[in-house]
């Protein structure tokens, strides 16, 4: 090999040998002819064929007298250069860039060096697209039949194979006139497309002329009742190189009469006709394909999201552990350096400090968590009494849990809704955008088809679909627990059992063994806990459907043991809408009130300091009463600069305006969408103004509310009132929130208030007087002709007596109210 170094440096000699297109055997190296150098080489080539080469049509030579005419023909050598399959094919920039080398090279490789008869190499035209290259030549004294087995059998000789494939090269001679193009819109196939320029070919015919190319798979001749013009046969190859020979072989040759052009027929792959028949056949596909989708997100798409819900419940790859340690731990050597320093360490005040008026419910519920879920907890208490809290607390060593917060879902956009109960139970992949468009869908599938594909998915299956994935999760987890607290009770049965009856003395070491198994302690299951926080906190909003989903799931869960759910609610109405889900099951209820003054007091020392006036304070926290965010407001209000009066007039004045805008529906275009009257509403702050609370049967059958208690149940429901129940009905009610005791007596010392109120309020009750005074009347009109029949004379002078004085009455009542609403009027009248 070094010694043919020189000769692969030398330019002027031509490059004919590629090693991989033309591999030869090791003993004819030592030919001269023979070049090592690639048959490739690095010259650059014009994309113009060159000027000086022959065409392609043979020729035909004038006759000599003294000796034969010579013939002048074309072969065909077929796998010199890949076939281009794609216009976008890589490898076409090689191939143009040494074609034309290798057609120069053609005479020395593919060529002969005797023949039979006198042979002259006339010239090579590559045809890179379809990979293989034309040779011209002439010949003196044989047939082209002579020259094809000549070059057939020195290609055999010498072993030329293609670099590609490994395939011998391919020698046949050209019968037709071919044609080279360039085009890449019409690139090889195996099928190629005969069309016939006179009469039909037979398929007997056809086969004779292509059969040499290569195996064929099928021929098909155009039906004869088909008048296209021209008429053509598609005939199938099993090669692609098959179908290129021929192509440039036979183009143009007479068969039978007719002259025939090739060209490729594109083939239809399968991928084609598999998805032109399912376009075609919706009815079929289209539910198969469901049912497919539904099946892969079963198998693939619910473990990982099951997966990373149970992350969001054991929080294993939360940082949230590793930061509040680090919190700790940063608060511990803070404390510790400002001790040795000599600073005066600041006093650490837990996040809530009414627990000391909360130890019994929170041992309560506490001990309800230790036991198996068979039922569901509802902590319920006014707004601001600590119930988040509470349960906070009562899950801080808890391993599993997690938190829905209902009323960040309620009330928001469909899309936006379901995103969010994602994000919070960690319920990923989502594909929310499949939801919006399964609607879609699915109206374009009923219009194509004419029948419902069953594509499009409610808000309420996609939030189903998310429940039952949590509830997989929590059943997962369960069941490990049980698993090895079973196994561990397995281990400790067969051990019993081999020492009470094993019989033989057994060695120390495994006898003490045996005792540690036995002694071991069995771990208990710790049920996963939900909770869901603030239910029904705004019932009458847009998606309130979680709420009763939410509810269902929570009875299925305490049903079949698979997890505690705890749901938090201020609303009253929760235990009724909890018992319509649950009704064969008792509710655990924990009720939660205002802390006591002394307690309310005493967290505000402790957060305030001793700089604040005590007795100030403790007339504002006595005001406040004990409910925490309302004592919280006041310290803020307090450390912002504020004097302890100044809050608490402050927090008292954005209750009145808070009391204006709900009870009596200031700033509300339509008062008649509460389902009450502020003249009702106005009457419950006169009567909360003197009083604690106010019986409830007492104020349902006053003449404002004539009996009818919705209003008082949906002030309650608004946050405005509170009831409090005796024996399962309501016996009294009281302001929701202790501020709003004195934001009513606030309300009355507005005189122009006041005197619009009380002139409403006699307006209604001069107007039910008068409707009183219109049926007495009337009624008496009626009994006046029967006074004077002596069979019911008794009867109707008895009913004439009680109209009388019923009229009276009201006759009297009117005057009254007419002179108190003068009194209002008086206060409110126009300047003249």
């Amino acid at each position: 090999m070094h010694r043919l170094l020189p000769i692969l440096r030398c330019r002027r000699r031509p490059a004919y040998y590629h090693p991989g297109l033309f591999s030869t055997r090791l003993g004819r190296l030592s030919n001269p002819s023979f070049d090592l150098r690639p048959f490739h080489t690095n010259r650059s080539v014009s994309n113009e064929l060159p000027a000086a080469t022959p065409p392609i049509e043979p020729t035909t030579s004038f006759p000599d007298a003294s000796r034969p005419a010579p013939i002048k023909r074309t072969i065909w050598f077929d796998n010199i250069f890949p076939i281009r399959y794609w216009k976008y094919d890589p490898r076409w920039i090689w191939v143009r860039k040494y074609a034309y080398d290798a057609a120069k090279a053609a005479n020395a490789r593919l060529i002969p060096t005797t023949f039979p008869h006198e042979f002259r190499y006339l010239g090579a035209t590559p045809n890179w697209k379809e990979g293989g290259l034309f040779v011209h030549f002439s010949y003196e004294g044989g047939s082209v039949d002579e020259v094809v087995e000549s070059i057939k059998a020195h290609i055999e000789k010498r072993g030329l194979r293609s670099w590609m494939n490994l395939q011998m090269v391919r020698v046949f001679p050209v019968k037709g006139s071919p044609w080279v193009d360039d085009m890449i819109g019409r690139l090889p196939s195996e099928v190629v497309k005969v069309e016939f320029n006179g009469p039909d070919v037979s398929i007997e015919g056809l086969y004779k002329e292509f059969r040499p190319y290569g195996k064929i798979v099928d021929i098909t001749l155009q039906p004869p009742n088909v008048k296209d013009l021209p008429r053509y046969a598609l005939v199938e190859y099993m090669r692609v190189r098959s179908a290129t020979s021929a192509r440039n072989c036979l183009n143009g040759e007479k068969i039978e009469n007719a002259t025939i052009r090739i060209s490729y027929e594109r083939r239809r792959r399968t991928w084609e006709s598999t998805w032109n028949w399912i376009a075609s056949h919706p009815r079929i596909t289209v539910p198969v394909l469901l049912g497919l989708l539904a099946g892969l997100t079963y198998v693939v798409f619910d473990p990982v999201r099951v997966f990373f819900i149970t992350n969001q419940l054991t929080g294993r790859f939360s940082l949230e552990k590793y930061t509040g340690a680090a919190e700790q731990l940063w608060t511990t050597t803070a404390s510790t350096l400002g001790s040795i320093w000599g600073h005066k360490q600041r006093e650490v005040v837990p996040p809530a400090e009414a627990w000391t008026e909360r130890q019994a419910d929170l041992a309560r519920l506490q001990h309800h968590l230790r036991q198996t879920p068979d039922t569901v907890v509802l902590v319920t208490g006014p707004k601001g009494s600590g119930k988040s809290q509470l349960v906070r607390k009562a899950l801080e060593h808890s391993k599993y849990k997690l938190v829905i917060h209902v009323e960040d879902l309620a009330g928001q956009p469909p899309h936006i809704m379901l995103n969010r109960l994602a994000a919070q139970i960690n319920f990923k992949p989502m594909f929310n955008w499949l939801v919006q468009m399964s609607s879609m869908i699915d109206t374009m599938i009923t219009a194509t088809t004419g029948a419902k594909a069953g594509l499009s998915t409610t808000n309420e299956g996609q939030v189903r679909k998310m429940l039952e994935l949590l509830s997989a999760s929590v059943t997962r987890i369960t069941m490990k627990q049980k698993q090895a607290r079973d196994k561990i009770l397995a281990e400790q049965r067969l051990h019993q059992r081999m020492e009470e009856h094993g019989g033989g003395i057994m060695p120390a070491k495994a006898a003490a063994e045996q005792k540690e198994v036995i002694a071991a302690p069995v771990p208990d299951v710790e049920y996963p806990v939900i909770v869901i926080d603030g239910f029904l906190g705004n019932e009458t909003a847009k998606n309130s459907m979680i709420y009763d989903l939410l509810v269902e799931w929570a009875a299925v869960a305490a049903e079949y043991h698979l997890a505690h759910v705890i749901l938090i609610s201020d609303n009253p109405t929760a235990v009724k809408t909890i018992s319509k889900a649950m009704p064969n099951k008792t509710i655990e209820m924990v009720s939660l009130s205002d802390a006591s003054p002394d307690s309310a007091l005493s967290v505000v020392r402790r957060r305030l300091g001793e700089a604040v006036n005590d007795e100030e304070l403790k007339q504002c926290v006595e005001g406040l009463g004990g409910r925490l965010t309302d004592l919280e407001l006041l310290i803020q209000k307090i450390r912002a600069g504020m004097s302890p009066n100044d809050a608490y007039l402050e927090i008292v004045l954005r209750a009145v305006s808070e009391i204006r805008k709900l009870g009596l529906g200031e700033d509300v275009g339509d008062q008649k969408s509460l389902q009450w009257t502020p003249v009702q509403f106005w009457k419950i702050v006169q009567l909360l103004s003197k009083h604690d609370e106010v019986l409830y049967d007492q104020l349902r059958f006053h003449p404002l509310f004539k009996g009818d208690e919705s209003p008082l149940q949906a002030m309650e429901r608004a946050g405005l009132i509170m009831l409090s129940y005796d024996n399962g009905r309501p016996y009294s009610l009281r302001a929701s929130r202790p501020v709003y005791r004195r934001a009513f007596s606030q309300m009355l010392t507005d005189e122009g208030l006041s005197a619009i109120m009380g002139i409403m309020t006699t307006k209604q009750l001069i107007a039910d007087e008068e409707e009183n005074i219109r049926k007495c009347t009337a009624e008496m009109n009626n009994l006046n002709p029967l006074a004077g029949n002596g069979t019911v004379k008794r009867e109707v002078n008895d009913r004439l007596d009680y109209l009388t004085k019923a009229l009276g009455g009201s006759v009297q009542k009117v005057k009254a109210l007419s002179d108190e609403q003068a009194k209002y009027k008086n206060v409110v009248k126009l300047v003249e």
